[in-house]
């Protein structure tokens, strides 16, 4: 019986062609190792089978390519971490992060005796909108939360990650403020889904920072997906909360005209360029790989002389 041969290696198959007939004319390959660490790279990136891909061109006639992943969190390669997805997920948010001067971060996890009823997007959902409520309240006059539907170990075990404008709070304002909160989310789990159990306690915590790369860090954190480390029950759950909106934001924010702030690449693109849908990616996939330089965040450039070429022309 003839074996299956799956997509993926179907594409390695033909890079590593590539690189045989590239390193057999000499006079266009200069150093054999450029070559295969070049097509090497672009073995090692993770492409979402269900990838669809825009192009746009500039005044100087270069033309890029921007991937667009599935970004579903049961996606074996969008759930990942630094996945494409996870990157651009990023990417939008980088903005916002970067206008808080002092980044303060809270967590809310849901209690075990209620998960079971949590796995619902009204109620996950209306607690959502309740965390925005209390904390507009409390002085939080902007923040961006998401849910995270695993912790450490395998399993359900939701819990709200939310980064709000904030800093350090001495002990009186931490007892004021943060243990304000508590004792509102304690009494809303009380009022809305105790029967005979009233909850004592409630798992909150609270940390900032006022350092840009643990602020990144913090973004970057909240935004991983975190289905996928369900486990046996990652199906059931991602059909139970299929099409909730989980990334949320309140406040108003306003654009920085800081010219030495460093923005992202997609950031960027997107500022000057106007994009158009072409299609699935995986028809253009190995065309992409081949005469395109790959920039990041799902972004790929290309230019009339090849990325390839140009770094060998200089040896």
């Amino acid at each position: 019986m003839r074996k299956k041969v799956s997509y993926r290696e179907k594409m390695i198959l033909k890079h590593e062609k590539n690189v045989e007939n590239i390193l057999k004319a000499g006079n266009y390959v200069k150093n054999k190792k450029l070559a295969e660490d070049y097509f090497d790279k672009r073995e090692k990136t993770e492409i979402c089978p269900d990838t669809i891909y825009l192009e746009a061109s500039d005044i100087d006639g270069s033309v890029y390519r921007k991937m667009i992943p599935c970004g579903r969190e049961i996606c074996a390669v969008c759930g990942k971490r630094n996945s494409i997805a996870h990157r651009i997920r990023v990417a939008r948010c980088r903005e916002k992060v970067d206008s808080m001067s002092s980044l303060g971060y809270l967590v809310f996890t849901i209690p075990a005796e209620l998960r079971e009823i949590f796995k619902n997007t009204i109620n996950l959902g209306d607690f959502s909108v309740f965390i925005k409520n209390l904390l507009k309240e409390n002085g939080y006059k902007r923040g961006i939360m998401r849910w995270h539907w695993s912790g450490e170990y395998i399993g359900y075990a939701p819990h709200l990650n939310v980064l709000v404008d904030s800093g350090y709070l001495d002990k009186s304002e931490f007892e004021k403020k943060i243990g304000g909160i508590k004792k509102m989310v304690l009494e809303y789990f009380n009022k809305n889904y105790c029967d005979d159990k009233f909850y004592e306690k409630i798992n909150l915590k609270y940390n900032y920072t006022s350092q840009k790369g643990k602020k990144i860090h913090k973004l970057k954190y909240i935004m991983r997906g975190t289905m996928i480390n369900i486990g046996d029950d990652m199906y059931s759950v991602y059909f139970k909360l299929h099409n909730y909106r989980n990334t949320r934001y309140w406040g108003k924010w306003i654009k920085k005209t800081d010219k030495s702030r460093n923005k992202g690449i997609l950031e960027e693109l997107n500022e000057k360029l106007r994009w158009v849908y072409k299609g699935k990616f995986s028809a253009v996939y190995q065309n992409t790989l081949e005469t395109f330089c790959y920039l990041g965040e799902g972004i790929f450039k290309y230019n009339s002389t090849s990325f390839l070429q140009k770094k060998l022309d200089k040896l």
